[in-house]
């Protein structure tokens, strides 16, 4: 019987020897004598499972991370990346899918321009002159009986005439606090007679049948 390429090897270079890590017998080289590993794999597992191993590791890369070298390349380094906008924006994404905090979009509010999608539902209603835009409700005495009430509320349109408002609502009204806080307008403006739609800012993008249809049932009702 023929004799493989390993035997034909050991027989004429090297003896069998387990390994010191995983006891695997390998081909130890007469010209490799102090090789006691079957890898490099199990001698750097090896390496670090002895004791005092890690703390030196750790060590010596403290030592080295405050060293005044290192501060000076890691200061150029982040001054560079800092002032890339493409890695504050990747940055700033990161951050956000991991503290689960919503992606920044367009708001209005006081001294912000008017978003697109109201401006998008003002033209749906023909921009008749009975919607106003950001329109303010005064609370009344409600605010004096109920701690912490404003003394009036914007609203995004508004018909005065018929007591309606319309919210389109982005992506931060998804928030549980905000939704109180939206459930808490609602109630006080039904109080003060005025009827609360609420619609998304996709709804009103995406020119939604079913908006359409709602805004046509409340105009003309």
């Amino acid at each position: 019987m023929e004799k493989t390429v390993y035997q034909k090897m050991q027989e004429r270079y090297g003896v069998d020897t387990p390994c010191k890590f995983c006891g695997v017998t390998f081909l130890k080289l007469p010209r490799k004598p102090k090789h006691v590993f079957c890898s490099k794999s199990c001698m750097s597992r090896f390496n670090w499972n002895q004791p005092g191993r890690m703390d030196a590791v750790q060590k010596a890369g403290t030592a080295r991370m405050h060293s005044e070298e290192w501060a000076q390349r890691s200061s150029q380094r982040m001054k560079h990346l800092n002032s890339d906008p493409e890695f504050r924006a990747k940055l700033d994404a990161k951050s956000r899918l991991r503290k689960g905090i919503p992606f920044p979009v367009e708001r209005g509010g006081n001294g912000k321009p008017i978003p697109l999608p109201q401006i998008m539902m003002h033209e749906l209603l023909d921009w008749s002159p009975d919607w106003l835009s950001e329109y303010a409700i005064g609370t009344g005495d409600i605010s004096k009986n109920i701690s912490g009430l404003p003394t009036h509320y914007k609203a995004d349109l508004a018909n005065p005439q018929r007591k309606i408002v319309l919210e389109i609502d982005g992506i931060g009204h998804k928030w549980h606090r905000v939704k109180e806080r939206d459930k808490r307008k609602d109630w006080i403006l039904g109080l003060l007679g005025w009827t609360v739609y609420r619609f998304t800012n996709q709804e009103v993008l995406d020119l939604c049948p079913f908006m359409i249809s709602r805004l046509k049932e409340i105009t003309t009702t």
